[in-house]
């Protein structure tokens, strides 16, 4: 097997064909504004194989047709090498992302949104948007544009118009050029229809020498937009702290803690603040918390109140668990995790809560309990 230059360039190259002596060519089809080589000597690589090679034996054994086979795709494997070879002497890049569109998009209906994607190459490739499915997205007056500098755009849109194939939907950018074509990441989109919401928070019954815990109450269906900021109390404001030495601390995942309660602690009333991060529109409880603290007169028996059950957090940040368990005398607490069906002691912390950087996928962890003894 040879391999020799073609006579006259890629633009006479002939077909493939299984004939005596026959030639593959190894040029793609080239863009009108790629030169040709300039000399025959230069020209594009042709493998010119001998008749032999080729032929079957007499028989028409299984033999022949693994030695045609093995040729074939050793045909293949040189026809791609050389082909990246051509494009790159035409000076042809396969399109790359100069801006890929990030993973989601969120935003409320009075204000819209927009998400925009780049691409280079050469010859430049020209950008589009599919759905999910690869069918192309198009233009839909007053809710969905897409403009030729590759941004797909939201419109505003009154509640009444939102469609879940548009406003709930997955996107991806695509870019293609004669040399190629290149998809970019899902892109999530999620519009919010904008609706009014307050945050509420509920008095605590705890007795004396236990953690109280107060929750702010945000309404479901904007749980997912809406953050707590700070508490309040009086002209005292409380912001996320991993102070363990404070006695009242508010926690990363919004509650705040109040440890060794005592009796004029029942004084004292709290109020919390949340920002929606969509729109910026910042709310503070209208009602506010209070902590009833109970003289214990004989010994009970711990308990642990109903928390929730999954902590969500970004990888990365902190995660706190809380087990504010009541009981007289004070009960202590450990803290363990399930791995497998095997529990493995975590810890003691006094204070009855935990902290950690939440290192694992997505922010979660195996899972965890406290428990006794007491």
């Amino acid at each position: 097997m040879w391999i020799l230059p073609h006579p006259s360039g890629p633009a006479s190259l002939p077909p493939f064909s299984l004939t005596p002596g026959f030639a593959l060519p190894l040029f793609p089809s080239l863009p009108a504004s790629v030169p040709s080589p300039p000399s025959a000597s230069h020209a594009g690589p042709l493998l010119l194989l001998r008749r032999r090679q080729c032929q079957l034996p007499a028989g028409g054994g299984g033999g022949g047709g693994g030695d045609l086979s093995s040729l074939l795709l050793l045909l293949l494997l040189l026809l791609l090498t050389t082909t990246s070879q051509v494009w790159a002497r035409a000076g042809v890049e396969a399109p790359m992302w100069l801006e890929e569109p990030p993973s989601k998009l969120w935003f409320v209906s009075s204000s819209g949104g927009a998400v925009s994607c780049r691409a280079g190459g050469s010859p430049p490739p020209s950008v589009s948007w599919v759905n999910r499915d690869g069918s192309p997205v198009n233009t839909i007056p007053a809710l969905r544009q897409v403009l030729n500098n590759g941004t797909l755009l939201f419109l505003p849109f009154a509640s009444e118009s939102f469609r879940a194939t548009v406003h709930s939907a997955t996107y991806r950018c695509r870019a293609s050029s004669p040399a190629g074509t290149v998809l970019s990441r899902d892109t999530h989109v999620r519009a919010v229809v904008e609706q009014y919401w307050e945050v509420q928070v509920y008095n605590q019954y705890v007795l004396e020498g236990n953690t109280a815990v107060l929750q702010c109450k945000v309404p479901p269906f904007v749980k997912d937009f809406v953050t707590i900021t700070s508490w309040t109390q009086a002209h005292t404001n409380y912001y996320p702290s991993q102070n363990a030495d404070s006695r009242i601390q508010m926690v990363s995942t919004g509650q705040l803690v109040v440890r060794d309660v005592h009796s004029s602690d029942s004084q004292l009333a709290f109020r919390c603040r949340a920002v929606h991060t969509l729109t910026g529109a910042t709310h503070e409880s209208a009602n506010s918390a209070r902590i009833y603290v109970t003289d214990p007169r004989s010994e009970s028996a711990p308990r642990i109140p109903e928390m929730d059950s999954l902590v969500r957090v970004q990888r990365g940040t902190t995660a706190t668990l809380l087990c504010p368990a009541q009981g007289h005398p004070t009960p202590s607490i450990t803290w363990y995790q399930q791995r497998s069906g095997v529990e493995i002691p975590s810890g003691c912390w006094p204070v009855a809560w935990a902290a950690w950087a939440a290192e694992e996928e997505g922010g979660k962890h195996p899972g965890s309990g406290c428990r006794g003894p007491y």
